[in-house]
């Protein structure tokens, strides 16, 4: 016999016998209907709805009308999961063409702490931060969350064993190689972090590079480092203290089989879960963006966050630890039983220079969720001796890193993805009950903190002039943030609700890139995905441009493989609009290609690098665009602009594809991907021929045939 099921605003017919149980009816609509919602839902988490008054469908009404009827609750009857579909029924059989139950599936919410609570329970729960207030971040909250500051004299002897090799000299073979002999002009200081090891023992030293770094620091950084410190631009501090300190051992030194990646401005790729005292079980999940990060690259656990000074207040630094002690416990139930101890690496800037350098690592293990110790160092940056003796300390955590990572469990290794992929549908910390979009594309570096509350006093760089703050001010808007690592960007918010409304940019005198903007703006095309500048000012200097805010990075598109289809089609007519009209836009990436999360116009933005064609066989000389996302012929010989996007927009493609599931949409995308990256130019194809392909693949493809035209046809939107 047939039963008419009512679930998330569909009807579905399902064959059954009188003895299934409501929990195989469940199953029987799953493999019926194609609900997103539906997949990872357990069915004892629905709710079965019988309708004590069965819906009769004659067929004259609409089926709109017919679940509105339907979801009448006080026509409801609520039964338990195993209940037989028989009690369904008030007689001895059902009636032909009546519905008789409603399944109500759990909130997203509800569906994301099930899936987490089941498929990863213990690193969900090392996962979690209760704080006082939402998006306060105190040292309150970093001790209401079991974190133990710890000094150097009463540090257990794991954290005290850390420290203590981090401080050790560096070994190196007294080879005479020219870096050497730079190095020692500096004998003093040399002597101080460096010793000779005899030929028979690995030199901790490895690339000579090392001690280039060493030198640059004495020699050029330290000269400049009081001047950096009295500046007011977080971003000149960050800049420097990142190119000297940072960047060397970790991304431009690192060992050759190192596992570990850097990172900056980088989320993290999972989420953590934040609760608050005022709201108990009020869960929220909140995704890091550390300004640079060390991260296992097999795992995904960070060895190493960093938080370069940007709120006067500082709270950012407390906000830090507390993804460190998550990180930190999560890190430890990653890690092989005889492994040893996890730990994690904070390090906070402040203005004046001070690097502080955070240990954090569990306690001995316990009850519950036992509480972490946190070790400080602080290092005066404009001092010679505490500048190379943090130097000293990031080349000997390279290292320790290998260590950690060598006692990370493999067997581990889906544990993050599945957190992040369970945690997909709950309620970001960043929503204010809903959702509040903040530019994500270009302003990754603002911190998930829900409304802008003002500059604070920040040093606001190009923008602090009184051609930008009168013509904001005519428009009831303020300037937010200066995006961290892009002192060109700003924020602008509304002050009285404190949302972004968009931002603003920089463009210096002789530049291209407004050019290029108002040439491809001027032109009307429903194909023309530009960004559109609102309006454009000169101040001194160059220009300012104000644009909207468009959405988030490409792969951050929510539900893509729905999506993949007509997202790849927007950015090819996109990239086809520009070429035909003479534009090359030279660094294509996800960054540069914004959607907004839940579907909508694509938009492609920065065109700094972009240039005008004189005709499509003009060839360029230099290096122009992203390491990762630039064609292979880029910066090695003569090239064709319009054929090295070609080549980018394959790598965007192909990053796309690998966020959806197996589909034929997908198989046909990366089969284009294939070919548009090509090595040789040539062969890649235009996006005309791009365009037309797809286009035939679309009318092959059958739609809504046999089943499928059944499921579609029983497929109605909720009712209003």
């Amino acid at each position: 016999m047939w039963l008419t099921v009512v679930v998330r605003g569909m009807l579905c017919d399902v064959e059954v016998e009188p003895n299934y149980s409501l929990q195989r009816v469940f199953k029987l609509v799953g493999d019926s209907l194609s609900i997103p919602e539906l997949r990872g839902c357990k069915a004892n988490d629905c709710r079965y709805q019988k309708l004590r008054v069965p819906v009769e469908r004659t067929g004259r009404e609409s089926r709109e009308e017919v679940l509105a009827v339907c979801w009448n609750q006080d026509n409801w009857e609520e039964l338990p999961h195993d209940e037989v579909v028989a009690k369904l029924w008030s007689s001895s059989a059902s009636q032909v063409g009546h519905i008789y139950l409603v399944i109500e599936l759990p909130s997203g919410m509800q569906t994301a702490l099930g899936q987490l609570n089941t498929r990863q329970p213990e690193l969900f729960r090392r996962l979690q931060i209760v704080v006082k207030r939402f998006r306060e971040w105190t040292i309150d909250d970093v001790v209401l969350n079991g974190g133990i500051f710890l000094s150097a004299d009463n540090a257990p002897r794991e954290v005290a064993e850390i420290a203590s090799r981090l401080k050790q000299t560096r070994t190196y073979h007294a080879d005479g190689c020219a870096e050497l002999r730079i190095a020692k002009e500096y004998p003093v200081e040399f002597a101080k972090i460096f010793v000779p090891t005899s030929g028979l023992t690995d030199p901790t030293v490895r690339n000579p590079r090392e001690f280039v770094v060493f030198y640059t620091v004495l020699r050029c950084y330290l000269e400049d480092a009081s001047r950096i410190a009295s500046d007011s631009s977080s971003s000149l501090k960050a800049s420097a203290f990142q190119a000297h300190f940072i960047q060397p051992p970790f991304f431009a030194c690192p060992p050759p089989d190192s596992k570990f990646s850097y990172h900056e401005q980088m989320p993290w790729r999972f989420p953590l879960f934040v609760s608050s005292t005022e709201a108990v079980d009020s869960w929220r999940k909140f995704t890091p963006n550390s300004d640079f990060s060390v991260v296992s690259k097999m795992l995904l656990c960070p060895f190493i966050i960093a938080e370069i000074v940007s709120d006067p207040r500082e709270k950012d630094r407390y906000r830090m630890l507390l993804e460190g002690i998550a990180a930190a416990r999560a890190g430890q139930h990653l890690s092989k039983s005889d492994a040893p101890k996890f730990f994690v690496i904070a390090i906070y800037l402040t203005a004046n220079l001070h690097a502080e350098r955070y240990i954090l690592m569990e306690a001995a293990s316990g009850r519950g969720l036992t509480p972490v110790n946190i070790m400080k160092a602080e290092f005066d940056l404009r001092n010679k001796d505490d500048a190379i003796q943090f130097l000293l300390e990031m080349f000997n955590m390279v290292e320790r890193i290998g260590e950690l990572e060598k006692g990370l469990d493999q067997k581990k290794k889906d544990g993050l993805t599945t957190i992040k992929s369970c945690a997909d549908k709950m309620i970001s910390l960043d929503s204010k009950g809903g959702s509040v979009t903040r530019g994500e594309a270009l302003l990754r570096s603002i911190q998930e903190e829900g409304s802008v509350s003002g500059n604070n006093g920040m040093d606001l760089g190009v923008f602090d002039c009184e051609e930008v703050h009168s013509v904001l001010a005519s428009l009831g808007y303020e300037i937010g943030y200066i995006a961290f690592g892009h002192p060109n960007i700003a924020t602008v918010f509304a002050p009285r609700d404190g949302v972004v409304i968009g931002y603003l940019k920089f463009i210096k005198s002789g530049s291209k890139e407004l050019e290029i903007l108002q040439y491809l703006c001027s032109l009307a095309s429903p194909a023309n995905h530009t960004i559109r500048p609102i309006r454009v000012w000169p101040i001194r200097g160059g220009s300012v441009v104000s644009m909207p805010v468009a959405g988030g990075w490409l792969t951050s598109l929510k539900r893509p493989s729905l999506h993949l289809r007509s997202t790849s089609q927007q950015l090819f007519e996109a990239v086809k609009f520009m070429h035909d009209h003479g534009v090359a836009h030279l660094d294509l990436k996800p960054q540069n290609v914004i959607i907004p999360p839940n579907y909508g116009p694509l938009t492609i933005i920065d065109f700094s690098l972009a240039v005008r064609m004189k005709n499509s066989r003009h060839v360029y000389t230099g290096l122009a665009g992203t390491e990762g996302y630039m064609a292979p012929e880029v910066g090695k010989t003569s090239y064709n602009p319009i054929r090295a996007d070609l080549w980018s927009c394959g790598k965007v493609i192909e990053e796309l594809c690998a966020l959806c599931g197996p589909s034929p949409t997908r198989m046909q995308l990366l089969e284009i991907a294939g070919l548009l990256l090509d090595d040789d130019p040539e062969k890649r194809p235009t996006m005309r021929e791009v365009l037309q392909r797809t286009s035939e693949h679309k009318a092959k493809s059958p739609s809504h045939t046999g089943l499928e035209s059944v499921r579609a046809s029983l497929m109605v939107p909720i009712p209003a």
